[in-house]
């Protein structure tokens, strides 16, 4: 997988992450709870190990690419 398709991927599963950061919202919107803030904060955290994943996958890739 070259480094644009995991650049994809990872935008992918940052997508689906705010999607459903938004989807949990309108839902606390509509039912009156405050469980937004609680979601989103799981969401953000999840979305930095995403990334710091990707950052590692793609410099592994980078590395051997040019050795």
């Amino acid at each position: 997988m070259d480094v644009t398709k995991w650049e994809k991927f990872t935008l992918e599963n940052i997508n689906l992450k705010v999607e459903g950061a938004y989807v949990a919202y309108k839902i606390d919107e509509i039912q009156g709870r405050k469980k937004f803030s609680k979601v989103a904060e799981k969401l953000l955290e999840d979305a930095k190990v995403i990334l710091a994943n990707a950052e590692i996958t793609k410099l592994t890739i980078e590395r051997e690419l040019y050795e």
